[in-house]
């Protein structure tokens, strides 16, 4: 019996880790589009994938000059404690970006800069050279980050609040996805928005 349980529990671990690849995956495709199309700064995407009634995992990529002001990579001392300042935040303080329902715990967070290829920021500095001091400036990495969540009750119909604008002033949107049994894409606008699990 102790046996068929272990097994039921890496089975529910393994569908919850696919989850969570489909939803990185999904990022990583819709980060690609809007890298083929006009930058976009203040908007980001969240992908939240619910494995079951009791875990489930948030996968976030943001501009990183709508984080720590910049998306270049920091060379002085005060642009570096900026940075590390604002990731040190997203790693430790998940609580002030996302309010989970009752009897949810994080069990695991992951926070990780994520840049352009020196080919594609070419072709992007070529397409527009005009106004080229305003992306030298802002520069085109990315904050992503996973965070996993652990629930003792049902999350079924819970909500979930996202409150990274909140902390984050320069994130004026985020376009969220619902992935699992239940499939759902939703926009807010503003500081703060509830998504249903």
């Amino acid at each position: 019996q102790a046996t068929e349980q272990g097994a039921k529990m890496i089975n529910t671990t393994n569908r919850f880790l696919a989850v969570m690849l489909i939803a990185l995956l999904l990022i990583a495709c819709d980060t690609q589009h809007h890298h083929e199309g006009a930058h976009v700064h203040g908007i980001g995407v969240v992908d939240i994938a619910v494995e079951n009634d009791r875990e489930f995992g948030l996968v976030f990529r943001i501009p990183a000059i709508n984080v720590y002001g910049f998306g270049y990579e920091p060379t002085s001392p005060e642009d570096i404690q900026t940075r590390d300042t604002a990731l040190t935040l997203l790693r430790e303080n998940s609580d002030q970006f996302v309010q989970v329902p009752a009897g949810c715990q994080l069990s695991d967070s992951n926070v990780s800069i994520i840049g352009m290829d020196d080919e594609h920021q070419q072709e992007h500095a070529d397409e527009h050279s005009d106004h080229s001091e305003d992306h030298a400036e802002g520069g085109h990495s990315e904050v992503e980050g996973t965070y996993t969540y652990q629930c003792a009750e049902s999350i079924q119909g819970a909500r979930l609040t996202l409150k990274f604008g909140q902390v984050f002033p320069d994130v004026k949107k985020l376009e969220v996805r619902i992935l699992g049994e239940r499939q759902d894409r939703t926009t807010i606008e503003g500081p703060t928005g509830d998504v249903e699990l």
